[in-house]
């Protein structure tokens, strides 16, 4: 068997067994109202077409990442949020289909770019995590990828070649849960366990009691104050040694992470922005050691930076 069609079937499921049809190259299951994926899909190395769209699919399961021989994936009307990084392995695949899909991340100006840009983004994040280093050059972004903020381990980030405005993380509509960040990080049960009920098939999500809990950014407790403490603020990277947002757009900085960064951040590029204020806050980074932005219009605080330096400043 090497071709499977069963469209417009009401199915609820994949059932595991489908691995043993090994030799399958082509998979339609669309128009149904799966919502999950089997782990055993993993086990089909000779699939180079798979169709999920118009299904309840919440998350695509990593373990696919592993048919490295997928040509073609179809998602479209499906309920997907995230794309998991692991996706970048999916080296042959041509041809990505993600219309009418309420995703958050990748951000809308990666999607744009097509299959390869998606998967050049996903295999960014996958290295971030990885490596504890992440490269976002050159993705036409408009803001800082919210997701960024889930990798607390980072200890260098570079951001230079964007449209950036602010280095502010936009948090996208509706607030990201705990699920969303799970298939971020690969954290895995909160993405991916699911559970029967005393019969034993119906499937649902194992979700945290309250998945849109804020954290506030020095006591590490919930706070309502949404507007002020944001969930996904860049100061939750207090890892971070390495800063660049060279050739951007930037005119305002994240006065709030600089404490944050007191004793780890080293290094700070901020060259050709618009940036025209520095905040005070700046003080507060002790171990800062490299720090430029030339081409800027800088007019606060009032001192010349090219020759008495960031001590004085």
């Amino acid at each position: 068997l090497v071709f499977l069609s069963v469209s417009k079937n009401r199915l609820q499921e994949v059932e595991s067994s489908l691995s043993e049809c090994s030799q399958l190259e082509k998979v339609f299951l669309d128009s149904n109202f799966i919502r999950f994926l089997p782990s055993s899909l993993g086990k089909l190395r000779h699939l180079s077409v798979l169709r999920l769209d118009c299904n309840k699919l919440l998350v695509v399961n990593p373990s696919l990442t592993f048919v490295s021989s997928l040509v073609r994936l179809w998602l479209p009307l499906t309920e997907m949020t995230m794309l998991p990084p692991e996706l970048c392995y999916l080296t042959n695949l041509r041809e990505l289909k993600l219309d009418n899909v309420p995703l958050k991340s990748p951000p809308t100006e990666v999607l744009l770019g097509g299959c390869q840009n998606v998967l050049s983004y996903l295999s960014r994040l996958q290295t971030g995590k990885e490596a504890n280093q992440i490269n976002l050059s050159g993705f036409s972004l408009l803001s800082v990828p919210f997701e960024v903020t889930y990798l607390s381990n980072l200890t260098r980030l570079v951001l230079d070649n964007n449209r950036l405005k602010t280095l502010w993380p936009i948090t996208p509509t509706p607030h990201p849960t705990e699920r969303d960040k799970a298939i971020i990080i690969g954290g895995g049960k909160l993405a991916y366990r699911h559970f029967g009920t005393p019969k034993g098939r119906t499937l649902h999500w194992e979700e945290p009691p309250d998945p849109l809990r804020l954290v506030g950014p020095y006591d590490d407790l919930a706070t309502p104050a949404i507007d002020r403490y944001p969930v996904h603020f860049l100061g939750n990277l207090v890892n971070l040694q390495y800063l660049s947002a060279k050739d951007n757009l930037i005119s305002e900085l994240p006065a709030k992470c600089f404490p944050r960064w007191q004793t780890c951040l080293r290094e700070l590029f901020l060259d050709n922005n618009q940036i025209s204020i520095l905040p005070f806050e700046m003080h507060t980074l002790d171990m800062l050691q490299s720090f430029t932005i030339n081409g800027n219009n800088l007019k606060h605080p009032p001192v010349d930076f090219q020759t008495e330096g960031f001590p004085t400043l």
